[in-house]
């Protein structure tokens, strides 16, 4: 798109864009940080915060992750790996209490108990039904824990192990870097050896607090006026052919409780999706 034949909104949006830009660029080195007060949360934690105080406990941002265990399985190792995954990561430990300055980031002590449920003799979908309601069960931000772990036997050499985690602490990315690390400390304390993991430089607090730092003053107050124009705006909804009737309360983020599973050969690690 040439400048003669931009439109002054994108014109706008590309003047913001650029001065944020400009700003990061100009921004310290990303760098551990030693807190003196509650480390805040980055903006996209701030809009996943938002969105829960409108339906709190609401299954939306649940994110699942399953496996389907086949063969022999070692439940010690498989826990200890679990929680040293926890340990590992500070932000797998991570409430969001509220201060009167706001919502703020508390990592916390926790230790990861792996459930544990026998359903050897259950008829049907009863273990899908069970996995559906541990991936509903609502967390709670403000006091956590926001992970929890449940291993469902189905047979003599048959698991569901089934993750949920709230999307405050975890996204697609963090899918294969636990999935990865959890192979290896499971690989590890099977036989009875240390994990080799590198240490970790940095924690999502101290991303945050680069973030924060990063974007703000007048090229942040550019673009907040900018999108603050854009919502001031009524939009028509488009008239596209459908399959169904559009539903008149809107449409929400994802839906709640769907669940599915892949089977794995070979104890691979496989997420599934919600």
């Amino acid at each position: 798109m040439s400048t003669t034949t931009q439109t002054r909104p994108a014109a706008d949006l590309w003047s913001a864009a650029g001065a944020l830009l400009a700003l990061q660029n100009q921004s310290p080195r990303l760098a551990r940080v030693e807190f003196d007060r509650p480390p805040p949360l980055s903006f996209a934690q701030e809009r996943l915060w938002t969105l829960e105080q409108n339906e709190p406990g609401a299954p939306y941002y649940h994110v699942p992750l399953t496996w389907n265990i086949r063969g022999t399985l070692n439940i010690p190792a498989l826990e200890k790996s679990l929680d040293f995954l926890v340990r590992r990561h500070d932000i797998l430990r991570t409430s969001f209490p509220e201060s009167a300055d706001g919502p703020f980031q508390q990592i916390n002590s926790w230790h990861l108990t792996l459930s544990r449920a026998d359903m050897q003799t259950a008829h049907g979908d009863s273990v899908l039904r069970e996995a559906r309601q541990f991936v509903r069960a609502p967390f709670n931000l403000a006091s956590g824990p926001l992970l929890r772990a449940a291993l469902y036997q189905r047979a003599a050499n048959d698991f569901w192990l089934v993750l949920v985690v709230h999307q405050m602490i975890f996204d697609g990315s963090s899918m294969r870097i636990f999935s990865l690390e959890l192979a290896r400390c499971y690989e590890a304390f099977s036989q009875g050896t240390t994990t080799q993991l590198d240490p970790l430089p940095l924690r999502y607090v101290d991303f945050a607090q680069w973030q924060r730092h990063s974007l703000n003053g007048e090229p942040l107050q550019q673009a907040l006026s900018f999108w603050r124009s854009q919502f001031e705006k009524r939009y028509e909804p488009l008239r596209l052919a459908t399959d169904r009737p559009r539903r008149n309360e809107g449409v929400t983020p994802r839906k709640p409780g769907s669940f599915c599973s892949s089977s794995m050969a070979d104890d691979r690690p496989q997420t599934s999706c919600p």
